[in-house]
């Protein structure tokens, strides 16, 4: 809804271990030490090396689970990319003008895009 630019890439998550990974219906939430989250909405907004949600769901082994976020990137204005340590890339889309696609938290404060 709001786009990616340079002001609100999270870059907080760079150097921060991905500690869990939950899933729910329509979103996918990503927790990472040092008390930050990522929530993505709905299953067209998530891929896992160009996977979509379910077939990234299925294959997931957990191989990002203990990583450190190395490098966050922006493809566009409605994308941005998280390469963890080990090269594995996992690609965040906001893909609508409506409604908000992902909530960031860091500590006590809360981004929406």
């Amino acid at each position: 809804m709001y786009k990616i630019s340079e002001n609100n890439v999270p870059v907080f998550l760079i150097g921060r271990d991905l500690i869990q990974v939950g899933l729910g219906l329509n979103d996918v939430v990503m927790n990472f030490d040092n008390n930050c989250s990522m929530t993505i909405m709905s299953i067209d907004r998530f891929s896992v090396e160009n996977k979509d949600l379910l077939e990234s769901v299925v294959s997931f082994d957990g191989k990002y689970i203990g990583k450190a976020v190395k490098k966050v990137t922006i493809g566009d204005q409605s994308t941005f990319f998280l390469t963890f340590d080990g090269g594995g890339v996992v690609t965040v889309a906001d893909d609508s003008e409506d409604y908000e696609s992902v909530i960031l938290r860091h500590g006590s404060r809360t981004y929406s895009i």
